[in-house]
């Protein structure tokens, strides 16, 4: 029989969150977990990612995957190959990076998003194929000053792809 360890839960309000990520027509209270993260996004009508986020990032899709379930509220998206969605109060939802999406309708759009941390240690993968898409990204934390842009990096040297290589 497996011994289990005995492991303390971790539990916060979201109102107590370790992040308030505020931005125009809303915010988002992010709470960092040993195993991943929990964020709760309210978002006034009228929000669109592209213009309220997007912009100030020079971006145009969303990057991020997903996971998460409505509280309140409604949202439209498109993918980047032109696929429309909608999604609104008491659904679950999974999102793909390439996305962009607005709130729907006069009232606050409000949902959870569930971020997994990356295991422990390396993955084990059936062939390099398995491998790619999986590059580690590295917070580069003394880039910038606290309270400011969180600095990612990509660490193509595990990439079987070599896709940070000038082509």
């Amino acid at each position: 029989m497996t011994q289990r360890r005995n492991v303390k839960p971790e539990i916060r309000p979201l109102d107590e969150a370790d992040e308030t990520r505020e931005f125009p027509r809303g915010r988002s209270n992010v709470a960092r977990f040993s195993h991943g993260s929990v964020s709760r996004s309210t978002l006034e009508p009228g929000w669109v990612w592209s213009r309220d986020i997007g912009a100030a990032l020079g971006l145009e899709w969303c990057p991020a995957p997903h996971f998460g379930y409505v509280i309140g509220g409604a949202m439209a998206g498109r993918h980047q190959d032109g696929t429309e969605f909608h999604y609104g109060a008491g659904d679950a939802f999974v999102l793909e990076p390439g996305h962009d999406v607005w709130v729907v309708g006069d009232e606050t759009y409000t949902s959870i998003d569930v971020v997994r941390a990356a295991p422990l240690g390396p993955s084990v993968v059936a062939d390099v194929l398995g491998s790619i898409g999986g590059t580690p990204l590295v917070e580069l934390k003394r880039v910038v000053s606290p309270g400011m842009a969180r600095v990612m990096v990509k660490v193509e040297g595990v990439n079987p792809r070599d896709s940070g290589r000038a082509l």
